[in-house]
């Protein structure tokens, strides 16, 4: 039912969103609108966003963070650390996908209207570049998990650049065709996937024992309650940021809020919180092996393929909308297929046996490009982010005080993360240090932006009154 209600909404759906730029969707192999706004012609239903967001959320990684913080925290502080930085991501995902909406453009886009045309270069490349590695890590996750059930299943071994490959190409598939092939995979697979994850619950945990097995002592209590929430809300902190990339296809703010609120408190959530519950009743971070051991084989491999593919091929679809503005004279589909290779070579020379110090970094460099646009257009300069800003040529090639402001933040991420994590370990503020870098991203964006809004506007009156 799900399923057939969402391809209606694809097919059926109007809007009375504003029409900027072109009315076609140029598929296959389509721009995708990366250099402009999404028309009123092409918008979606909020479920169409939602789920695709759902379907990010259930991945390998989800998987490794779920049976580490299962098995290294009491089933209260998971849960704690589960639904309070789903919840931070709902709300950080909310603001940006509202801003996408409204605007009809894409995170990169965005970048334009607070750090400049030069500004906005380096904040997409660098959005690009960490997206190359997090493709590289859940590619690494794919190749080796699918390495171990491809022998369970058929006895075959698979070499580790085989089976990258393979699953670089599969995860590049959906993301070079664009938005309209990521939307139909997640219609299809979200509610596949969604009654698997049940179906394990089901059959290995007797109703009976639930409270006694999730109540259980952690295995080793190594990961206090603030870092674990640090951790949860790092796991999809760049799809929070980069949610205007999907929701600029929202036909209106109604939908872009309640797509994101929906998406990423149960796609973050629903994977942490299963993963969590198989790890505390069996005592086994390895996933995969309890699926096998119940004799599902076939259903994990459908599970680890659909959910690595969903992920995968939207993170990759950000990418290239990033590298667009980074790189202006390469098609969309042409840099996706470059940063798909790229990151599939990084998976070969294993990038995902660095998981959590990526996470730290990336977080502590990713999301103060949210805190500071959030900042600039709920709080400054909501005016400047329109297409005919960027077609009146008045922005500048840089905005000084924004790229300061994202290099302070960014140390102060580092700063509150731990040493042992890739951080510098100086000191703690909310003992989440990707919600420490958002947090002084946007704090000192609207004090240093409107310091120098004041500044400017007593420049215009005085060149106006010498006039």
């Amino acid at each position: 039912m799900l399923v057939l209600i969402a391809l209606r909404r694809v097919k059926t759906e109007k809007s009375g969103v504003p029409i900027v730029g072109s009315q076609q969707y140029h598929y296959p192999l389509s721009g995708d609108y990366a250099r402009e706004s999404v028309p009123a012609s092409a918008r979606r239903h909020w479920l169409s966003l939602s789920l695709i967001w759902i379907g990010g959320g259930i991945d390998l990684a989800g998987i490794l963070l779920g049976t580490q913080i299962g098995l290294g925290m009491s089933f209260e502080n998971a849960m704690i650390a589960t639904f309070v930085g789903s919840l931070i991501l709902a709300v950080v995902g909310a603001l940006t996908c509202y801003v996408g909406s409204e605007t009809g453009m894409s995170t990169a886009m965005l970048t334009r209207f607070v750090f400049g045309e030069y500004g906005a270069r380096i904040a997409s490349l660098i959005i690009g570049i960490t997206g190359m590695g997090w493709f590289g890590v859940q590619t690494g996750f794919f190749a080796v998990s699918g390495q171990m059930i491809v022998k369970e299943l058929a006895g075959v071994e698979v070499s580790m650049p085989v089976a990258a490959l393979i699953g670089g190409l599969l995860m590049m598939s959906t993301a070079v065709i664009g938005y309209k092939a990521i939307e139909w995979l997640s219609v299809i697979a979200v509610p596949i996937m969604f009654g698997i994850l049940v179906g394990i619950l089901i059959v290995v945990i007797p109703s009976q024992s639930f409270w006694e097995a999730v109540h259980v002592e952690p295995v080793a209590d190594t990961i206090p309650l603030g870092l674990g929430i640090s951790l949860v809300t790092s796991l999809f902190l760049v799809g929070a940021i980069a949610a205007p990339d999907i929701g600029r296809w929202a036909r209106s703010k109604k939908d872009s809020i309640l797509a994101a609120v929906v998406g990423f408190l149960i796609g973050n959530s629903l994977m942490l919180v299963i993963a969590v519950i198989i790890a505390k009743y069996t005592s086994n971070a390895e996933f995969i092996q309890v699926m096998f051991g119940i004799g599902w084989g076939g259903l994990a491999a459908i599970l680890f393929v659909l959910g690595t593919w969903t992920t995968n091929d939207n993170g990759l679809y950000s990418t290239g909308l990033a590298l667009s503005v980074a790189l202006p004279k390469w098609s969309r589909p042409t840099l996706v297929i470059v940063a798909g290779l790229i990151g599939t070579a990084l998976a070969v020379f294993n990038i995902y046996d660095s998981f959590i110090t990526f996470l730290t970094i990336l977080s502590a460099f990713v999301s103060p490009i949210g805190g500071v646009f959030i900042a600039e257009y709920y709080l400054l300069n909501r005016q400047r982010f329109t297409m005919a800003f960027v077609r009146d040529k008045r922005i500048p090639r840089l905005y000084w005080h924004s790229i300061v402001v994202w290099v302070a933040a960014t140390l102060v991420g580092l700063a509150t993360s731990p040493a042992s994590e890739g951080g510098f370990g100086l000191f703690q503020l909310t003992r989440i240090p990707a919600l420490d870098a958002f947090l002084a991203a946007f704090i000192l964006q609207w004090i240093v932006g409107s310091i120098v809004k004041r500044s400017n506007s007593k420049k215009a009156e005085e060149t106006a009154e010498s006039a």
